[in-house]
C-alpha cells in the first residue's frame, strides 16, 4: 500500500469516528496503481439559520434538506465526476391539464464518468429531472386546483401562490439542472437527493482518483504510463511488446522519444512572442497556432494514423494533459490569465463551442507553455 493511499484512509477512518458520512469506501481505494493516486474531500453543510437563509448550503424542502448548486458542483469536483457533452442538455416543454393549467415545464437530462481505482471510468446513466414550477408551488401551498382564487391564497410569510409560482419559474432551469446533476451524483456516489436535518448537520466525505503528478514529472515510467492511458493503449505496446522501462535503464529524454505523436498534435508554427521569454515569466496564448501553408489536408495527415482524429480522441488528451500537468498549469500569469482555467474552461462540458480545431488549439497552446516552462514533451 503506497503513502498516499494510507493517508487517503487515515481520513477516511478519522471523519468516520466524528460520526461523518462517507461516500468512498476503504475498497476504492485499495487497486490505486502508482499512476494515480486517492483524494479525499470533507464537505460541511451551512443549514439554515433561520427562514430563508440565502447564506444556507440547502434548499429546505418539506423537512429534508437538498444541496444548493454550487454545492452539488462541488460535490460532483470531489467525487472526480466528468460530465460528457453529449450527455448533457436542458429544455422546457409546454404542459396543458385540468388541475394546473397551461404552463412551462423545464426538463434536464445530466450523464457523467467518474475514474475508477485501476484508471478506468464509470459511466453514468443518462438521468431526468423535471422542475414544474406550478405544481411544485401548488404542492408547497396545498392547492389541488389552480384558479383565480387559489393563486392568491397565502403562505405563512404572507406571500400569494402566485408570487411563489413567479419566483419558482425565475430558477426553474438552474433546479431541473441541479436535480438531474444531483440524480447523477447519486448514482455515482450512493449519495441520497435530499437529507433529513440530523444528517445535513454531518460531515460528508468524498473520494476521487486524480493522477499522481509527480510520479508522471518525475519517473519514465509515469510519463510512459500517463502517455499510453491518454492513447487508451496497453503500455506493453507502447514499447513494442517490452517490458516498462526503469529509471535506471531509460532516461527521461528516452522514454519521451518513444511517446506516440498522436497524444499531442505535431507543432505547426513556433510562436515568436515565446522567443526571448523566460520559462519563469512565460506566457499562454490566445491564438490558435497558424497552420503552414503548404500542410496536407487534414484527411491525408489521418490516413496514416492508427486511429481516427476523432473530437473524442481529443478531448481525452487534453483532458489528461491538463491534469497531468497542473501544477504547472494552473499559475496566474502577467497578462491575468490562468492557462489551467483556460483549458478547463475548453472541457466544460456547457461549452457548446467546441469543436475538433478548439480541441487542437488548446493542445498546440498547452504544449507551447510546456516547452517554455522547460518541460520535455
Amino acid at each position: 500500500m503506497n503513502e498516499n493511499v494510507t493517508k487517503a484512509l487515515a481520513v477516511i477512518d478519522r471523519e468516520e469516528q466524528k460520526g461523518a458520512l462517507s461516500f468512498v469506501t476503504r475498497e476504492d481505494f485499495m487497486g490505486v496503481t502508482p499512476l494515480y493516486k486517492p483524494e479525499v474531500t470533507v464537505i460541511q453543510l451551512r443549514l439554515p439559520q433561520k427562514q430563508w437563509d440565502n447564506d444556507a448550503d440547502v434548499y429546505e424542502i418539506s423537512g429534508k434538506y437538498m444541496p444548493k448548486r454550487e454545492i452539488v458542483d462541488r460535490i460532483g469536483e470531489a467525487t472526480g465526476l466528468v460530465f460528457l457533452r453529449d450527455g448533457c442538455r436542458t429544455w422546457s416543454e409546454l404542459r396543458e391539464d385540468d388541475i394546473a393549467g397551461k404552463r412551462t415545464v423545464y426538463v434536464s437530462e445530466q450523464q457523467a464518468k467518474k475514474r475508477m481505482s485501476d484508471g478506468s471510468f464509470r459511466t453514468s446513466s443518462v438521468n431526468v429531472y423535471e422542475f414544474d414550477p406550478v405544481l411544485r408551488a401548488m404542492v408547497d401551498y396545498n392547492v389541488i386546483e389552480l384558479n383565480a382564487q387559489t393563486k392568491m391564497q397565502k403562505n405563512r410569510t404572507g406571500k400569494t401562490l402566485a408570487q411563489t409560482i413567479l419566483e419558482y419559474t425565475k430558477v426553474a432551469r438552474q433546479r431541473a439542472e441541479t436535480g438531474a446533476r444531483l440524480r447523477v451524483i447519486r448514482e455515482l456516489t450512493n449519495m441520497p437527493t435530499a437529507f433529513s436535518k440530523e444528517d445535513a448537520a454531518k460531515p460528508l466525505v468524498f473520494g476521487r482518483i486524480a493522477q499522481n503528478t509527480n510520479y508522471i514529472l518525475q519517473t519514465p515510467e509515469g510519463r510512459a504510463m500517463a502517455s499510453a492511458q491518454a492513447l487508451g493503449v496497453d503500455v506493453a505496446s507502447l514499447f513494442g511488446g517490452r517490458k516498462l522501462p526503469q529509471p535506471e535503464e531509460t532516461s527521461a529524454q528516452s522514454v519521451t522519444e518513444n511517446r506516440p505523436e498522436t497524444v499531442l498534435p505535431a507543432t505547426t508554427t513556433e510562436i515568436s512572442e515565446y522567443e526571448d521569454v523566460s520559462g519563469q515569466d512565460a506566457e499562454f496564448s490566445c491564438d490558435a497556432p497558424e497552420e503552414p501553408q503548404n500542410a496536407a489536408p487534414a484527411a491525408e495527415q489521418d490516413a496514416g494514423d492508427s486511429k481516427p482524429d476523432s473530437f473524442e480522441i481529443l478531448t481525452q488528451a487534453l483532458e489528461e494533459w491538463v491534469e497531468s500537468y497542473k501544477d504547472i498549469l494552473n499559475v496566474k500569469l502577467a497578462s491575468g490569465m490562468n492557462p489551467y482555467t483556460l483549458a478547463r474552461d475548453e472541457l466544460d462540458s456547457n461549452n457548446f463551442n467546441a469543436s475538433v480545431e478548439s480541441r487542437k488549439a488548446m493542445i498546440q497552446r498547452i504544449k507551447d507553455f510546456l516547452k517554455i516552462k522547460g518541460v520535455k514533451i
